[in-house]
């Protein structure tokens, strides 16, 4: 499996205006880079990244009988098992404005350790502003696959944003399957993107946007919900009959910049 590498800081002046990459080369750090002078001030966690084991079976593929052998071998249900390694970022946007201040969360993911030949899975990402009153805010929009073999989609923001230029990059999803779909939805200051085809998928970034008022210092809270399968009978080995579940974690960071 990819993993982004590490991170390199590229500077290059054009005029008065300096313009920040961040490039992703190590896992320590996040997928996105920015047009405009970027800082940042928020960075969780500190070392590495949140870890999540995810574990989610499919069908049952029923039995293998090959002629003349005499007996059956069960094929049981294939899997998709792996680690969910999260990576936090908080980067403030240099702007023109007295009265405003703007920032960028990024939620960067990696499937990592994975295992089986399952498709399926669904994780669910949710992005809450704990506060101060947000003036205004976006996040990365709704994406679907669009080829079967491994290619990476662009993410976008759902709607333009002046202050982040439209040819941000804020990194992409990584998918192995023309069936994988992100799709978003809100309510007040939460925005929740369901991903389907955890088993297939290797890398996902989403992220949020935020104006506040001067001085005023942004908070995030992210939810990560995976499928946490566990199995109730097996033969010759193979898994055959399963109890579904799910295992969640919640993260915090701010922007003390």
């Amino acid at each position: 499996m990819r993993r982004p590498g590490p991170t390199a800081f590229a500077a290059t002046i054009a005029g008065c205006l300096t313009s920040v990459l961040l490039a992703p080369l190590n896992p320590a750090h996040a997928d996105v880079g920015v047009t405009q002078e970027a800082r940042l001030v928020g960075d969780k966690p500190v070392s590495g990244r949140y870890g999540i084991a995810f574990n989610d079976y499919g069908a049952n593929r029923g039995n293998y009988c090959p002629p003349r052998a005499g007996q059956c071998w069960p094929l049981g249900r294939a899997v998709a098992r792996g680690t969910l390694e999260t990576k936090l970022s908080v980067y403030r946007i240099k702007d023109g404005m007295k009265k405003y201040d703007y920032y960028l969360l990024d939620v960067d993911v990696v499937a990592a350790d994975r295992v089986g030949k399952h498709r399926g899975g669904t994780v669910t990402i949710g992005v809450t502003s704990l506060g101060p009153r947000l003036v205004d805010h976006t996040d990365t929009k709704t994406l679907r696959a669009t080829q079967g073999d491994c290619h990476s989609v662009d993410i976008g923001f759902s709607t333009p944003w002046p202050v982040i230029d439209a040819s941000a990059d804020l990194g992409s999803v990584t998918w192995c399957s023309d069936s994988a779909s992100l799709s978003r939805t809100t309510s007040g200051t939460t925005a929740r993107w369901s991903l389907k085809g955890l088993g297939r998928t290797h890398h996902l970034a989403v992220d949020r946007a935020v104006k506040v008022r001067a001085g005023k210092k942004p908070r995030f809270r992210v939810d990560v919900t995976v499928p946490r399968d566990t199995c109730t009978r097996a033969i010759r080995g193979k898994c055959v009959d399963y109890r579904g579940g799910t295992a969640s974690a919640s993260y915090r960071v701010g922007s003390r910049g």
